[in-house]
């Protein structure tokens, strides 16, 4: 009977340990994906204040997406 409750608590843990490490891996992938979009985004903004810094200040229109 002892033995019949410890094999249903291990796997009751084990099952909400499951759960718990497979919400924390889904966690690092959507953390690791907003990194890599947080990365890009600044690599195109510095390309862009790149661009305007060499122009001279008559020659940017704010208007227009070059």
């Amino acid at each position: 009977m002892a033995e019949m409750t410890a094999t249903s608590v291990m796997g009751s843990v084990i099952g909400k340990l499951a759960a718990m490490l497979t919400a924390k891996y889904k966690l690092a992938k959507d953390v690791e994906r907003g990194i890599r979009f947080l990365h890009e985004e600044l690599s195109t903004m510095d390309a862009v204040l790149r661009m305007l810094a060499d122009k001279d200040d008559n020659q940017i229109d704010p208007r227009t997406k070059d």
